[in-house]
């Protein structure tokens, strides 16, 4: 029913069940299978949107989104950014030549992470200030007497969600007086804000917002040199928009319907009542978007500003000689990676069809957003086509071990020994919780390249 967006690629991939099937009797379930050359691609694709109006720019890819060192390699090659959140992230981009310059640190850091960011002399976008004392600290401490490249993320805008992370729009002033008061101290770039929200609008209107700043920032001699826009640029999981409108129709008349069982033991929490109305929770992703993640970029670049004139968020940024970041997170891995796994059991019970899988929750999770996207079958034999609902399950002990709390419709329902892929799970899905739950193994990865040819991770050069 959700059927799966791919490309070409994957298309020819997935008609070559022999591949698959050797794929996974060489390196064994679960497996992780990354595709850099759709990665490569995707930066091409916000590159040609940046370009096309002229603007100054720098593309950061987020290494918190997965662990790979692969597409730290590529982002590498391919000359954009890379944005850490640890001391070992900063390892890992260090290791793979990233210059300081081309490094930005971001989220709460700890004083040993500070201390790395401030050796390697490496920008660094503040979430507190608390963070900015310790940074003083840190300085003190060790003679460092060159200033710190800061850039200061902000949060609690008018028409945004509230976040416990960054400082608050309306602590503004004090933060200038902080700059002013450390101005030996610090390089101020200017500021970012990350928007959980798929609204271009949001987005934009908060921009301008941060423009407003200019004027009582540029009379204490700090003038806007870069602009950081975030991430949340849309990407669509599923074909059909019309299958999603119905899915969701179906789990909405589950509240109501003590009949109808869409969720395990009827897991609502994406939704709720209020005053007879099912409200939405936010923890659910669109899976379909008519707009593209480079359409929804240009929608914020044209928004015009109210309070400058109407002029378009473009032509200010080109105007000012602002140069603009973004972090286009899970676009930049759209169609970059999926997770194979070898289903070990098939329950028919009374009320469910259960299809136990050789892999747990933790290498295919992510507990803030459930996708809603089918998994695709790689059969061994022929099977007769069916039509069933499912739920997929994992191979730990607990009752809590499912990839989905909601059903996939299946035409075909997989036997023991056959195949579930998981389409694009490289954002945040893959790895960002495993572990070696009863001593299993993670996932290993596998790189496929643009001519079909299978190499380890490791390899991957």
């Amino acid at each position: 029913m959700l059927k799966a967006r791919l490309d070409d690629f994957f298309k020819k991939l997935f008609l070559n069940n022999d591949k698959l099937l050797q794929l996974e009797k060489k390196y064994c379930s679960p497996l992780n299978v990354l595709f850099p050359n759709n990665f490569c691609k995707n930066i091409d694709r916000f590159k040609s949107v940046l370009d096309k109006y002229d603007l100054r720019y720098e593309i950061f890819y987020a290494h918190k989104s997965n662990k790979s060192k692969v597409f730290l390699k590529n982002a590498y090659k391919y000359w954009i950014w890379i944005d850490v959140a640890s001391i070992h992230e900063l390892n890992n981009a260090i290791d793979v030549w990233f210059s300081n310059s081309k490094i930005e640190a971001t989220w709460p850091k700890s004083r040993i992470f500070l201390e790395k960011l401030l050796i390697e002399n490496v920008l660094i976008n503040i979430d507190s200030f608390s963070e900015l004392d310790e940074i003083l600290s840190i300085k003190k401490e060790k003679n460092i007497i060159e200033k710190t490249c800061i850039i200061i993320r902000i949060s609690w805008f008018t028409n945004s969600k509230i976040s416990r992370f960054w400082i608050e729009l309306s602590k503004t002033k004090l933060l200038l007086e902080f700059v002013v008061n450390n101005r030996d101290n610090f390089n101020l770039e200017w500021f970012s804000f990350h928007i959980d929200s798929v609204s271009s609008i949001e987005k934009a209107s908060a921009l301008e917002e941060i423009f407003l700043l200019q004027n009582d920032f540029s009379r204490a001699w700090f003038f806007t040199r870069k602009i950081n826009i975030g991430w949340w640029f849309r990407l669509s999981y599923i074909e059909d928009s019309g299958a999603w409108e119905k899915y969701y129709e179906l789990l909405k008349k589950e509240l109501v319907d003590e009949n109808l069982l869409m969720t395990w033991k009827k897991s609502s929490y994406w939704f709720n009542i209020v005053n007879d109305k099912v409200i939405w929770e936010s923890n659910i992703y669109l899976p379909y978007s008519k707009n593209t993640s480079e359409l929804f970029l240009e929608e914020i670049l044209n928004y015009e500003l109210k309070n400058f004139w109407n002029i378009k968020i473009c032509e200010y940024l080109k105007d000012n000689l602002i140069k603009l970041q973004i972090e286009p997170w899970r676009s930049l891995h759209d169609l970059t990676w999926f997770t194979l796994s070898k289903v070990i059991w098939v329950k028919e019970m009374s009320w469910e069809n259960l299809i136990i899988l050789d892999i747990n929750s933790f290498s295919i999770w992510s507990r803030e957003q459930e996708l809603f996207v089918d998994p695709i079958i790689i059969s061994k034999d022929k099977k007769v086509t069916t039509n069933s609902w499912v739920f997929f399950t994992w191979n730990l002990c607990l009752e809590s071990d499912f990839v989905y709390r909601h059903k996939s419709f299946l035409w075909i329902i997989p036997q023991v020994w056959d195949l579930v892929i998981f389409p694009n799970t490289s954002w945040y899905f893959m790895d960002f919780y495993e572990n070696t739950a009863i001593l299993q193994e993670v996932a290993k990865k596998i790189v496929i390249d643009e001519n079909y040819n299978t190499i380890l991770e490791d390899n991957y050069i």
